[in-house]
């Protein structure tokens, strides 16, 4: 092989390395593109926990409810008046729902109206949320302290918790010292049919759940009962626990 030969073939062996050098390096971005497309496809909005209120309602504290439920006088229906005694402790219930597959931590701010001066002292907190003021007001004669609970809670994604505020009803001659003369007589179901009930009605608390500024829920607290029309404090005396 002459001079000539071996420098073709190093030109054509050359031609040949970096065309294949070339080809290569054109094929690197191909492949990193491919790589990088799931990469790009796998993100996914972050899981966000949310709640909601499912129930608010009140009651006498105690696993036997209600201490009677007044009567139609005629006909002995029940009028969905849940029925108590003075000194009795109260309850109210509030449930929160997490619906999402997260879990949720946030604010949440809890408020229920009472009747002022059928209180023995300011309700609380199940929760130790703080206790704040919103100020009175008066409605049919009968004067209402807006009470909040501030706090802050967790609900674990798909769960239900409970947050409870409970309150102790004043003494029988406080009660008719602001109250003044009882209400009735109207039939009792703790009672004979021949005796009836004197005491005063009131109507459902009213109240408001919000949390981050947003309204959950609002209106009146439910009784529990079939019509849920209020409660009576009973000042007739009776034998009976004033739990």
């Amino acid at each position: 092989m002459n001079e000539e030969e071996n420098t073709a073939e190093q030109g054509a062996a050359g031609i040949q390395r970096r065309t294949i050098v070339k080809g290569a390096a054109w094929s690197i971005p191909v492949i990193a593109a491919a790589v990088a497309a799931p990469a790009a496809s796998a993100s996914v909005t972050p899981c966000e926990g949310r709640i909601e209120v499912t129930a608010a309602s009140y009651i006498r504290d105690s696993t036997d409810g209600w201490y009677g439920e007044l009567q139609s006088n005629g006909t002995g229906a029940r009028l969905g008046i849940g029925g108590i005694l003075p000194d009795s402790r109260m309850k109210a219930n509030i449930a929160l729902h997490n619906p999402t597959s997260c879990n949720w931590t946030g604010p949440v701010r809890l408020q229920i109206d009472l009747p002022i001066r059928l209180l023995r002292q300011d309700p609380g907190s199940e929760q130790g949320f703080t206790l704040g003021n919103g100020g009175n007001y008066t409605e049919d004669g009968v004067t209402w302290r807006r009470y909040y609970f501030t706090g802050t809670m967790t609900v674990l994604a798909g769960q239900t918790r409970v947050v409870g505020i409970n309150w102790a009803l004043a003494d029988v001659d406080t009660i008719r010292t602001y109250f003044g003369p009882q209400q009735g007589p109207q039939r009792w179901s703790l009672l004979p049919a021949t005796q009836r009930s004197m005491g005063w009605r009131f109507r459902n608390p009213s109240g408001q759940v919000i949390s981050a500024g947003n309204s959950l829920w609002s209106g009146a607290y439910n009784n529990t009962l079939a019509q849920n029309a209020g409660f009576w404090v009973h000042s007739n005396t009776v034998n009976a626990p004033t739990a």
